[in-house]
Protein backbone atom coordinates (compact mmCIF):
# COMPACT_ATOMS: atom_id res chain seq x y z
CA UNK A 1 0.00 0.00 0.00
CA UNK A 2 3.18 2.41 0.91
CA UNK A 3 4.61 2.13 -2.68
CA UNK A 4 0.76 2.89 -4.24
CA UNK A 5 0.42 6.25 -2.23
CA UNK A 6 4.65 6.69 -3.11
CA UNK A 7 3.63 5.94 -6.75
CA UNK A 8 0.73 8.18 -6.95
CA UNK A 9 2.57 11.07 -5.24
CA UNK A 10 5.28 10.56 -8.15
CA UNK A 11 2.58 10.78 -10.55
CA UNK A 12 0.62 14.02 -9.22
CA UNK A 13 3.89 15.85 -9.37
CA UNK A 14 4.44 15.25 -12.71
CA UNK A 15 0.92 16.08 -13.38
CA UNK A 16 0.66 12.60 -15.59
CA UNK A 17 -2.55 11.11 -14.09
CA UNK A 18 -4.20 11.27 -10.81
CA UNK A 19 -5.35 7.76 -10.48
CA UNK A 20 -6.28 6.20 -7.13
CA UNK A 21 -4.59 2.77 -6.40
CA UNK A 22 -6.61 1.75 -3.28
CA UNK A 23 -7.90 -1.98 -3.35
CA UNK A 24 -11.53 -2.74 -3.85
CA UNK A 25 -12.31 -5.22 -0.95
CA UNK A 26 -15.63 -5.74 -1.25
CA UNK A 27 -14.81 -7.23 -4.88
CA UNK A 28 -12.86 -10.44 -3.07
CA UNK A 29 -16.03 -11.22 -0.49
CA UNK A 30 -18.39 -11.48 -2.96
CA UNK A 31 -21.04 -14.35 -2.15
CA UNK A 32 -21.13 -17.24 -4.21
CA UNK A 33 -25.12 -17.80 -5.04
CA UNK A 34 -26.68 -21.61 -4.77
CA UNK A 35 -28.97 -21.93 -7.98
CA UNK A 36 -32.65 -22.61 -6.16
CA UNK A 37 -33.83 -25.40 -6.41
CA UNK A 38 -35.77 -25.89 -9.34
CA UNK A 39 -38.93 -28.88 -8.68
CA UNK A 40 -38.46 -30.02 -12.45
CA UNK A 41 -38.54 -33.96 -11.20
CA UNK A 42 -41.51 -33.22 -8.96
CA UNK A 43 -43.22 -31.48 -11.52
CA UNK A 44 -42.96 -34.02 -13.90
CA UNK A 45 -43.68 -36.85 -11.78
CA UNK A 46 -46.59 -35.35 -10.08
CA UNK A 47 -48.04 -34.55 -13.55
CA UNK A 48 -47.43 -37.71 -15.48
CA UNK A 49 -49.14 -39.57 -12.11
CA UNK A 50 -52.12 -37.38 -11.92
CA UNK A 51 -52.77 -37.44 -15.89
CA UNK A 52 -51.61 -41.44 -15.92
CA UNK A 53 -53.34 -43.19 -12.53
CA UNK A 54 -56.43 -41.05 -12.06
CA UNK A 55 -57.11 -39.74 -15.56
CA UNK A 56 -57.53 -36.42 -13.94
CA UNK A 57 -57.19 -33.65 -16.97
CA UNK A 58 -58.05 -30.79 -14.42
CA UNK A 59 -54.77 -31.33 -12.71
CA UNK A 60 -52.71 -31.10 -16.33
CA UNK A 61 -52.43 -27.16 -16.96
CA UNK A 62 -51.62 -26.84 -12.89
CA UNK A 63 -49.21 -29.82 -14.05
CA UNK A 64 -48.02 -27.71 -17.24
CA UNK A 65 -47.23 -24.17 -15.30
CA UNK A 66 -44.91 -26.08 -12.80
CA UNK A 67 -43.05 -27.88 -15.70
CA UNK A 68 -42.50 -24.53 -17.51
CA UNK A 69 -41.74 -22.45 -13.75
CA UNK A 70 -39.52 -25.49 -13.27
CA UNK A 71 -37.64 -25.40 -16.81
CA UNK A 72 -36.83 -21.63 -16.57
CA UNK A 73 -35.07 -21.40 -13.40
CA UNK A 74 -31.73 -22.88 -14.04
CA UNK A 75 -31.58 -20.39 -17.32
CA UNK A 76 -32.64 -17.65 -15.32
CA UNK A 77 -29.81 -17.81 -12.53
CA UNK A 78 -27.68 -18.56 -15.58
CA UNK A 79 -28.12 -15.35 -17.08
CA UNK A 80 -27.87 -13.50 -13.36
CA UNK A 81 -31.63 -13.18 -12.80
CA UNK A 82 -31.43 -14.10 -9.22
CA UNK A 83 -34.59 -12.92 -8.27
CA UNK A 84 -36.55 -14.17 -11.21
CA UNK A 85 -35.12 -17.62 -10.90
CA UNK A 86 -36.08 -17.78 -7.27
CA UNK A 87 -39.60 -16.37 -8.09
CA UNK A 88 -39.69 -19.40 -10.76
CA UNK A 89 -38.30 -21.41 -8.25
CA UNK A 90 -40.88 -20.87 -5.94
CA UNK A 91 -43.96 -20.84 -8.50
CA UNK A 92 -42.74 -24.16 -9.58
CA UNK A 93 -43.31 -25.52 -5.84
CA UNK A 94 -46.94 -23.91 -5.77
CA UNK A 95 -48.00 -25.52 -8.46
CA UNK A 96 -46.42 -29.27 -8.21
CA UNK A 97 -48.12 -28.59 -4.84
CA UNK A 98 -51.33 -27.81 -6.08
CA UNK A 99 -51.09 -30.97 -8.75
CA UNK A 100 -50.21 -33.60 -6.50
CA UNK A 101 -53.02 -31.99 -4.07
CA UNK A 102 -55.76 -32.74 -7.27
CA UNK A 103 -54.49 -35.87 -7.64
CA UNK A 104 -54.83 -36.94 -4.07
CA UNK A 105 -58.28 -35.37 -3.57
CA UNK A 106 -59.20 -37.52 -7.25
CA UNK A 107 -57.76 -40.29 -5.74
CA UNK A 108 -59.90 -40.28 -2.59
CA UNK A 109 -62.72 -39.41 -4.77
CA UNK A 110 -62.40 -42.04 -7.21
CA UNK A 111 -62.23 -44.49 -3.74
CA UNK A 112 -65.17 -42.98 -2.49
CA UNK A 113 -67.22 -43.39 -5.44
CA UNK A 114 -66.26 -46.95 -6.00
CA UNK A 115 -66.99 -47.85 -2.72
CA UNK A 116 -70.75 -46.20 -3.00
CA UNK A 117 -71.17 -47.96 -6.12
CA UNK A 118 -69.78 -50.93 -5.17
CA UNK A 119 -72.43 -51.26 -2.07
CA UNK A 120 -75.05 -50.02 -4.24
CA UNK A 121 -74.18 -52.54 -6.96
CA UNK A 122 -74.75 -55.17 -3.92
CA UNK A 123 -77.99 -53.61 -2.28
CA UNK A 124 -79.64 -54.07 -5.45
CA UNK A 125 -77.87 -57.30 -6.43
CA UNK A 126 -79.94 -58.56 -2.79
CA UNK A 127 -83.05 -56.42 -3.32
CA UNK A 128 -83.53 -58.51 -6.57
CA UNK A 129 -83.04 -61.79 -4.93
Amino acid sequence: MLFCKIENRILRKFYILDIDYSINTNFFKMEIQQPPKTWLLQSLLVTILTFLCCSNILGLPFGIAAIVNASSVESKFNRGDFEGADKASKNAKKWTIVTGVLAVVSVILFAVLYVFGLLAFLSAANYNL
